[in-house]
């Protein structure tokens, strides 16, 4: 019996190890994505490419898609994607809030 336990707790616990890979995993696949370019900081509106969009404007824009692509990771599931950001459920539907994204916008689509 002690055997079968201590066979249960190695589970368990190999269960919580693969499940923090795999949540790395997923952050890793949504960063990757997110790098920004220095085509990203110009603004599209000068020829020249001399002016720079404000950090504030990139950072939102960046905040935006990572928040879109965490969605799209998570197959449209607001928690999982929220524990993907390792952000809370709440502050995930504040700043959907805040960008004006709806639910339409969030649905998973193959």
């Amino acid at each position: 019996m002690v055997d079968e336990e201590k066979t249960k707790e190695q589970l368990v616990d190999e269960l919580r190890q693969l499940r923090a890979k795999v949540d790395s995993l997923e952050r890793y696949q949504i960063l990757k994505r997110e790098v920004i370019s220095p085509e990203a900081v110009r603004d599209s509106s000068d020829d020249d490419g001399t002016r720079h969009l404000p950090l504030k404007d990139i950072l939102k824009d960046k905040e935006r898609q990572s928040i879109l692509n965490a969605i799209k990771v998570a197959n449209g599931n607001k928690t999982k994607a929220a524990s993907i950001l390792r952000i809370s459920y709440s502050w995930l539907v504040r700043r959907l809030n805040y960008y004006g994204i709806t639910d339409r916008a969030t649905k998973h689509r193959s």
